[in-house]
């Protein structure tokens, strides 16, 4: 009995763990003025409640790694201070509002422009200032929009990795018993 108990366990555990990996998120944009970003992922590690691989593709510039600002500066959702995990939860749910996106662009002589790009809402904000700023010899045009994220492939939720373990090792219990008893008959 106490061998079973620690394998059931040990599953459920292991279920739970093997979910927590760092996540890969895309970045789904729709324009309300100008160009959408061609792209736009990161990564999130929820046990360790960090960023890696944060970029976006706007107008031709790559914004090439948010992940430092998105890790330091983290995001507003009405907490102070901000952390990684609050900027996760406003590109994951907005805070309860909508979440925007900005690509704003200002120039200076010689002919350069300096394209921005900003996360923003009703109810919260992921708007770095001047670390996503870039400069460019292009003609840009400023640009805005809406936008959701979505994991890049399926991922199981803890809760339903847990429950087949559960089942998994109900099952394993169920065989052990039926073949204890099937061999106390042939013995008997």
């Amino acid at each position: 009995m106490k061998q079973t108990l620690l394998i059931l366990i040990t599953l459920v555990v292991a279920g739970s763990i093997a979910t927590a990996s760092p996540i890969t998120y895309n970045i789904n944009f729709t324009t309300t003025s100008g160009l959408a970003p061609a792209s736009g992922s990161f990564t999130y590690d929820a046990s360790t409640t960090t960023f890696s691989n944060f970029s976006v593709v706007w107008d031709t510039i790559s914004f090439p790694d948010l992940t430092f600002i998105a890790n330091t500066e983290g995001g507003d959702c009405g907490a102070n201070p901000s952390t990684p995990a609050i900027a996760f939860l406003f590109l994951d749910t907005g805070c309860g509002g909508t979440r925007a996106w900005t690509a704003s662009v200002g120039s200076e002589p010689p002919p350069l422009e300096f394209a921005s790009f900003s996360f923003s809402g009703t109810e919260g904000a992921f708007a770095p200032g001047d670390g996503f700023t870039i400069i460019s010899s292009q003609p840009l045009v400023d640009a805005g929009g809406n936008f959701t994220i979505s994991p890049a492939t399926a991922v199981p939720e803890p809760a339903s990795a847990s429950l087949f373990a559960l089942g998994f090792a109900g099952f394993v219990m169920a065989f052990r018993r039926f073949g204890a008893r099937v061999q106390r008959k042939a013995t008997a």
